[in-house]
């Protein structure tokens, strides 16, 4: 049975992205700290940080893409109809760590959406502040065809 051997692929891959999920989420989490408080040094650390996390990303999204293909075929599907869960409810018993890995994987995904939504919002706000202030100090124009200009503090 050649799907059997694709089970254990299978958990492996949502063990790892459970993983990727995880340490995204505390990179966001990092991230909306330093924009509370954190230095504009910090803060582009952090970003940073979050776009080095998941170096894998779209490769694993190819292991899955043609283990689901695989599995598809042996069970004589047509591809793209399967799923963590129906392929979890297809192994029955044996699907059971597939299902448990498939729950806290949705749990994990709820809560980087959930937080990148925070972190978007926060940084909008910033930005909007910002752009409020240069438009104070600089008028309706803002930084507009300024370049490299030199600001006497003392005047």
């Amino acid at each position: 049975m050649k799907e059997a051997r694709l089970l254990p692929r299978l958990e492996a891959w949502a063990q790892e992205e459970l993983g990727a999920q995880q340490a995204l989420l505390r990179a966001l989490e990092a991230h909306e700290r330093s924009l509370g408080r954190g230095t504009p040094e910090e803060i582009e650390t952090t970003v940073r940080a979050i776009g080095e996390v998941d170096p894998r990303g779209s490769a694993r999204r190819g292991e899955l893409d043609a283990i689901l293909r695989e599995l598809a075929a042996a069970w004589k599907l047509a591809s793209g109809t399967l799923t963590l869960g129906s392929v979890a409810e297809r192994f029955e018993e044996r699907g059971a760590r597939l299902a448990r890995l498939r729950t806290e994987l949705r749990r994990a995904v709820v809560e980087v959406r959930e937080r990148s939504r925070r972190v978007a919002l926060v940084s909008r706000q910033q930005c909007a502040i910002v752009s409020k202030v240069l438009e104070t100090v600089l008028g309706k124009d803002g930084l507009e065809g300024i370049r490299g200009a030199v600001v006497d503090s003392r005047a």
